[in-house]
């Protein structure tokens, strides 16, 4: 792994492979586990998860009777949907949520630095004021800031 901007190597101890479980490999030269996985879910028929079924791999022969019972059992199957949708539903929720909290987290930090700016340039005119003589009831009025604040400036 390396930073393209700069060129530098984070490190050269790891490397990353990816696999398009949709592409039938090359049975001579991938790995036989790989190709029975990519058989498995390449399977668009009942009978050829059948054929899935039927091979030797533990794991592979396991994934494919889970989704030949789940296919099987109306009632399960519907659940098994109901619950995806159900998850789908709620990370989406989760998202709209974080994205509707971020929106009003940074509307009310704008609105809290707006009140903090509005509040140091008071005081810088105050201060101003006070330097170039202007008497403290009439800093008051011009900037809002109560007499014992003015005086707190002093």
């Amino acid at each position: 792994m390396y930073d393209k901007k700069s060129g530098s190597t984070f490190t050269d101890k790891m490397e990353v492979n990816t696999l398009d479980l949709m592409k039938k490999p090359d049975p001579k030269t991938s790995d036989p586990n790989i190709t029975k996985w990519v058989e498995f879910f390449n399977a668009k028929t009942e009978e050829e998860l059948k054929m899935v079924n039927e091979m030797p791999d533990v794991a592979v022969k396991q994934a494919a009777q889970i989704v030949l019972k789940v296919n099987q059992d109306e009632d399960l199957r519907v659940r098994a949907e109901q619950r995806e949708n159900a998850v789908r539903a709620y990370n989406s929720e989760m998202l709209a949520s974080k994205q509707e909290g971020m929106k009003i987290g940074i509307a009310k930090g704008r609105a809290e630095g707006r009140a903090e700016g509005a509040e140091a340039e008071k005081i810088k005119l105050a201060k101003n004021a006070l330097r170039n003589g202007i008497g403290v009831q009439m800093v008051s009025a011009i900037t809002g800031l109560t007499i014992d604040e003015i005086n707190g400036i002093k």
